[in-house]
């Protein structure tokens, strides 16, 4: 079934850690859309499956910290890339409602490869999809170099949190 993306129920949300405090981002702009779907031959057990595409608005990415959030925007050049986008490119079924999905993240003008796991959960009064995964990237696979100024260090290992819910249509 296919199922776009309910940005205002959605969250993407972007820990990285630092030598001061943890440094919290989030993504209130998005779009895109999913699909699910089992495969399995009857009497088999119906493992499910993913395909989509999300859209982030990097101009709109909020951080808790306005100094952080102003240097995280130039430093990703929202003028030049204003987009982050994640495409599913394979799936194999994992145990359950649980699916190991690759993909590649296009960010700052380059495409890389990811891997992760996601949960999947369906059904409800309203027929929606919920999505749900955790991974870390490095940034500087897409380029970026984290700030370092005198004491203060970014790491450039990003704890990335999806909680993505999909509306029928």
């Amino acid at each position: 079934m296919r199922y776009t993306i309910d940005s205002e129920r959605s969250s993407i949300v972007f820990v990285a850690s630092s030598s001061v405090h943890p440094i919290r981002a989030e993504a209130p702009r998005m779009s895109g859309w999913f699909t699910t779907g089992s495969i399995g031959a009857a009497g088999q057990d119906a493992r499910e499956v993913v395909e989509g595409e999300v859209v982030v608005d990097a101009s709109a990415l909020r951080t808790d910290n306005p100094l952080v959030e102003r240097e995280l925007k130039r430093r990703i050049d929202v003028g030049k890339y204003p987009s982050i986008t994640a495409t599913t490119t394979g799936c194999v079924a994992s145990d359950g409602q649980r699916v190991s999905v690759t993909g590649e993240i296009t960010f700052l003008g380059r495409a890389v490869p990811v891997a992760g796991i996601l949960d999947i959960s369906t059904g409800g009064p309203d027929n929606e999809a919920h999505l749900v995964g955790q991974q870390t990237l490095d940034v500087r696979s897409w380029g970026l170099q984290p700030p370092k100024f005198l004491l203060f260090k970014v790491s450039p290992e990003v704890e990335v949190a999806v909680d993505l819910v999909g509306i029928p249509g």
